[in-house]
């Protein structure tokens, strides 16, 4: 038997990761392309992120740390399937389509180094 997560509470929940990261108060301006935020939820619960300006340069992104990390336990305790889940999930929206990607580690926490460029998204332009 095959035990599976409820899958539209959690789409429902990486809608709201993406509102919070959306909320940050940098993105005001209309100069950034993209955002990466890593959330790590093992000892000691944690997020960082970067946000990536049209012009090259990249600062930290900065949203609401507790809103964000409550929804992301809450999402991995959805996910949750058997006593398994993941430690780690990386969260990257792209401009001007709002695309969201989002990957989950389920080995370490430490997955994905705190560092822009290693953060930095791919983007999938063909022009």
């Amino acid at each position: 038997m095959t035990h599976k997560f409820n899958e539209e509470a959690a789409n429902e929940l990486v809608d709201e990761i993406g509102q919070i990261m959306l909320a940050d108060d940098a993105l005001d301006s209309d100069d950034w392309e993209s955002i990466s935020q890593v959330i790590r939820l093992d000892d000691i619960p944690d997020t960082n992120g970067f946000i990536y300006h049209l012009e090259g340069n990249v600062s930290p992104s900065g949203p609401d740390k507790s809103e964000l990390l409550a929804t992301a336990k809450e999402l991995q305790k959805v996910m949750t399937v058997d006593g398994v889940t993941w430690k780690a999930v990386l969260v990257q929206i792209t401009l001007p389509e709002f695309e969201v990607k989002i990957a989950f580690d389920y080995e370490s926490a430490a997955k994905w180094p705190i560092e822009a460029e290693a953060l930095r998204p791919i983007s999938e332009d063909v022009s």
